[in-house]
């Protein structure tokens, strides 16, 4: 939680809530798998290693990659990253 609190930014493990105060809703909200390789092109097997269920696209290029938990619609955030960037890495 103090990394909410603190640096104000998306990092691995916020819940959807989290990602929406701290950047308002996303543009889209897109579940197709096709859709979801195409806007993380050549980091799309990073990306899949972590089973993103849903990607959440905002301004500047912005993907948060989300994923189902305890099989509810309260995701956890898996991989934030701009697409033009490499991904981060779950631990």
């Amino acid at each position: 939680m103090s990394t909410f609190r603190f640096i104000k930014q998306v990092t691995v493990g916020q819940t959807d809530e989290q990602v929406v105060i701290l950047l308002g809703p996303p543009l889209a909200r897109i579940s197709d798998a096709a859709e979801m390789e195409k806007l993380a092109r050549q980091y799309w097997p990073a990306v899949k290693e972590n089973e993103p269920s849903e990607v959440w696209t905002y301004p500047s290029g912005w993907c948060i990659y989300m994923k189902d938990t305890d099989g509810r619609r309260h995701h956890a955030v898996r991989d934030p990253s701009l697409t033009r960037s490499p991904v981060s890495r779950i631990p």
